[in-house]
């Protein structure tokens, strides 16, 4: 069970349509509902709000929660508009530290500000996502830790360069306690962090500013990718964040450290909701694509298996929530179908294939040929570096369409020629292979 998400099952006493019915969302005005958390200063005392509608089109003023919902079966209160709602136990606990003593805070919250039991409202508002946390004055993530501020590894972190770092003899392992919290595996706070406009870390009594912080993974993300002996004091928090995490070769951190610059700075860049896609694109970006940010995900939670592509589409550099459609009445498989049809759709190529896993894997789907995320290696990268899986010219025509309970793929093309035989397995250089790519 993934510790995140917009999806949750409620206990089967909660009056889930009670507060929402007063409050109505009209989905062509892109509204939203905002939490009206009311002052109080001692926090054992029951925490007590109001639901309001906005639209986002009105640039109202709120901040974003960000944080992972926690157990399903470990659950606290909210009195809402005069009723009572069930919460997850960290949202209880993170919403009593967040409350301000002397005036109100609004918030916009996911387990409180959406109908949980309405799955056209849920559609409607995880289209709205990318919006909700790019608009939000300031995105306050949670992480139900007690820390230091006066320690002197956030010292250094605060004053960390963007650039070549002078100091590299500092002991980051006390960042462990930060990085290995649940909060990281959480597939949906990759897009609300990476649109945020400010990003505060909320450590129970103590916040931090997450811009040393975001750049601090993306600096762990270089030392793990090059291995440099300059950088010997990240690699030694890399390992042993890596021996925390039971061995995960990639977890959170490390996601947001590869994409976060990638995906913030095309997706911010542009004015409106919707990203020009180009048509039939000869040159396949990998890195920051639906289709890259999908294989990547393998490692990251979810409650709901759709929500590996739905809670891409907000930060995908190649598409737009008009070229994927959030409808959760699909089926998993369905919802995966459309990540490659848009692959195909863009870039009139089927090289994806080389990423179907050619074992067995235990997979929501169905589908021998459709790759699944945690099939993620090096031959995607090898792939797209070499372009040695086809080209526009290669695809005549192909198309996805559901067959059962599963997905056929069709492609019709042109006979090239036929593979007789393959030899032993050999790593390829990279560079060998783009001169003779490049004599072709």
């Amino acid at each position: 069970m993934d510790p995140g998400g917009v999806f949750h099952t409620w206990p089967a006493t909660q009056p889930a349509t009670q507060p929402y019915s007063n409050h109505p969302l009209n989905p062509t005005q892109n509204q939203i509902r905002l939490l009206c958390l009311l002052p109080h200063h001692d926090k054992q005392t029951p925490i007590i709000g109001k639901l309001s509608v906005v639209s986002l089109l009105d640039k109202p003023v709120y901040d974003a929660l960000s944080y992972v919902w926690g157990s399903p079966l470990s659950w606290g209160g909210l009195e809402l508009d005069g009723g009572h709602i069930f919460i997850g136990q960290n949202l209880e606990t993170a919403l009593r530290y967040l409350r301000l003593s002397d005036k109100p805070r609004t918030l916009w919250v996911d387990a409180v500000c959406i109908n949980q039991s309405d799955s056209a409202e849920k559609s409607h508002q995880v289209r709205l996502m990318r919006d909700v946390y790019s608009q939000a004055a300031t995105v306050r993530a949670w992480i139900d830790r007690s820390i230091d501020a006066s320690a002197e590894v956030f010292n250094h972190l605060a004053m960390m360069p963007e650039g070549p770092r002078n100091n590299t003899n500092i002991n980051w392992l006390p960042m462990t306690s930060i990085f290995r919290d649940p909060y990281w595996t959480r597939l949906w706070i990759q897009q609300e962090v990476i649109m945020a406009k400010e990003l505060v870390m909320h450590f129970r009594s103590n916040k931090l500013d997450a811009g040393p912080l975001l750049t601090f993974t993306q600096l762990m993300w270089n030392a793990f990718r090059t291995r440099k002996a300059s950088q010997l004091d990240l690699i030694a928090l890399e390992e042993h964040l890596t021996m925390e995490l039971n061995g995960h070769v990639y977890s959170g951190w490390k996601f947001l450290g590869r994409n976060y610059e990638r995906c913030r700075t095309t997706r911010l860049s542009e004015s409106g909701p919707s990203l020009t896609v180009p048509v039939r694109d000869t040159h396949i970006p990998y890195h920051g694509t639906l289709m890259s940010l999908y294989m990547d995900s393998g490692h990251l939670n979810v409650t709901d298996p759709r929500d590996r592509v739905y809670g891409m589409l907000g930060i995908a550099t190649d598409c737009s929530l008009e070229n994927v459609l959030v409808d959760y009445s699909l089926s998993a498989f369905e919802v995966y179908g459309e990540v490659f049809k848009h692959f195909i759709r863009v870039y009139d190529n089927l090289s994806f294939l080389c990423c179907a896993p050619i074992t067995p894997l235990r997979r929501e789907v169905n589908c021998t040929w459709l790759p699944h995320p945690r099939a993620r290696g090096s031959s995607f990268d090898l792939l797209v570096h070499t372009r040695g899986a086809g080209s526009v010219i290669s695809v005549v025509t192909s198309y996805i369409r559901p067959l059962g309970d599963s997905l056929t793929l069709t492609a019709r093309g042109v006979l090239v020629d036929c593979v007789k035989s393959t030899g032993l397995h050999r790593v390829l250089h990279l560079a060998a292979i783009d001169d003779w790519y490049a004599d072709l």
